[in-house]
């Protein structure tokens, strides 16, 4: 879909606008997209049991920032808090750079793989798929709160369209976070996401669809169609250290 045609579109206009359910797009435009992201990600989730993960008591901590909230008597310790999100289309590599990032971060460290909420959902009924994929990101964005307040740093990884950093930012009230956008080229995306081993998907226009919800937000994208994941980690955690993927 060509940046114009995204832009007019309602239907992916609406998943930038807050993630709300008012601001759903209607079924025929948004089917495509989420039964994209949909299959793929039940796919990978079945086979994955674990949600939570604590890594790496070993890696090198991140410099500590002290905030306030509310009076002087309120304050945290950013630098054994913070949530950070590792975003990008399907096909950018992002659990492939999860997995070297996490080697990089500093202890504790909760690893949030996106893809397994996907597998709560037992029953619909009349909810639609469509609808369930905003709820997904708002349940997983509430659940590093408790992490993330008792001192956690917390690594989100999920699919999660610029769109949603202002709903982010409202659901974690003071707890600091980053959003990382990885976003390589299209062709790049469709080649990787048709040749992985779970969840592949060779249909093209699906993946095209899905793409320009994942335009620069807040910060801006990695956008590296040949660098590796562990690469990409290092540059990401240096990116970290510098604050420049921190959300204000």
């Amino acid at each position: 879909m060509p940046q114009e045609a995204a832009r007019k579109s309602p239907g992916l206009q609406a998943l930038r606008d807050g993630f709300e359910p008012k601001n759903h797009p209607s079924a025929a435009e948004a089917e495509p997209v989420f039964d994209t992201l949909i299959g793929t990600a039940k796919s990978r989730a079945l086979s994955k049991p674990l949600l939570f993960k604590i890594p790496n008591p070993n890696a090198i901590a991140l410099p500590p920032v002290r905030i306030h909230h509310g009076n002087a008597n309120c304050s945290w310790d950013t630098g054994r808090m913070n949530v950070i999100f590792l975003s990008g289309p399907i096909g950018a590599g992002k659990s492939a750079v999860a997995q070297e990032l996490i080697k990089l971060l500093p202890a504790p460290l909760i690893y949030i793989e996106g893809d397994i909420f996907w597998s709560f959902i037992q029953k619909e009924g009349a909810y639609a798929q469509r609808d369930s994929f905003p709820v997904l990101m708002r349940s997983m964005t509430a659940a590093a709160i408790p992490f993330a307040r008792s001192g956690f740093r917390v690594l989100i990884d999920f699919s999660i369209p610029t769109g949603f950093v202002e709903t982010a930012r409202k659901i974690l009230k003071e707890v600091p976070f980053e959003f990382v956008l990885l976003r390589p080229s299209l062709e790049v995306c469709v080649k990787r996401a048709a040749t992985r081993k779970e969840g592949a998907i060779a249909d093209r226009n699906r993946i095209k669809d899905f793409y320009p919800l994942f335009a620069d937000g807040p910060v801006t994208a990695i956008c590296d169609d040949t660098a590796d994941p562990a690469s990409l980690a290092r540059r990401i955690f240096e990116g970290l250290n510098q604050g420049r993927f921190r959300v204000p």
